[in-house]
């Protein structure tokens, strides 16, 4: 959606561009955020069964820690996206200012999502990465494993950025400028969620009584 947007303004400051574009930019921006909520989600959800699957095989403190990170995900994403759906009462007036009627801080929302995300980025970061040194196997495996699960720093900078460009764009208002900012990096940070994650050897799986 990025190379439609950047007909309409993105990537542009605001003054520098029509009243027609940036209706059209804000439009899009607005579908776009209403999408990224069930995909984020969905995302996560698969990265969080996956962790499941290979360090909690049993129903151990493990699995009910991830059960409840999951729940948690389902119900922020769920609210997230219902206040993007109806962040504006009419919603015209979410691309249309002029428009009369009432509408909730929406910058407010995507601050709040971009802290969110930073601090479930990196939850899903270090939970392998204790659980992989709590195996039994030789150290040297456990460094070199370790070393997959830590491409998603990448994904963890990302987030910390996206941060940083929505606190900016609390404070300048530069909407179809720092907007698209902040969409880059979360295109960036979605990049190393993608699970994908290694299957360990028979010899070397998750112990239960271990992860209890």
């Amino acid at each position: 959606m990025l190379p439609i947007g950047i007909k309409y303004g993105a990537g542009i400051h605001q003054w520098d561009i029509t009243k027609e574009q940036y209706t059209s930019f804000t439009r899009q921006a607005y579908v776009t955020t209403i999408i990224y909520s069930p995909v984020v989600c969905l995302i996560k959800l698969a990265i969080l069964f996956q962790l499941a699957s290979l360090f909690a095989p049993v129903k151990s403190r493990l699995y009910w820690i991830i059960c409840a990170l999951a729940a948690l995900t389902v119900l922020f994403y769920l609210a997230s996206m219902i206040f993007r759906i109806f962040q504006c009462t009419p919603r015209e007036k979410i691309w249309n200012p002029s428009t009369a009627g009432t509408c909730i801080n929406s910058l407010a929302g995507i601050l709040s999502s971009a802290i969110v995300n930073s601090i479930s980025d990196f939850i899903l970061l270090i939970l392998p990465l204790n659980m992989i040194w709590r195996l039994q196997m030789p150290v040297s495996k456990k460094w070199q494993v370790s070393a997959v699960f830590a491409t998603g720093l990448f994904g963890c900078i990302c987030s910390i950025m996206r941060l940083i460009a929505s606190v900016e764009l609390i404070n300048n208002g530069d909407e179809t400028f720092m907007l698209t900012t902040v969409g880059l990096w979360w295109y960036a940070s979605s990049i190393p969620l993608v699970p994908n994650f290694p299957t360990l050897s028979p010899d070397n799986k998750p112990n239960p009584i271990l992860l209890q």
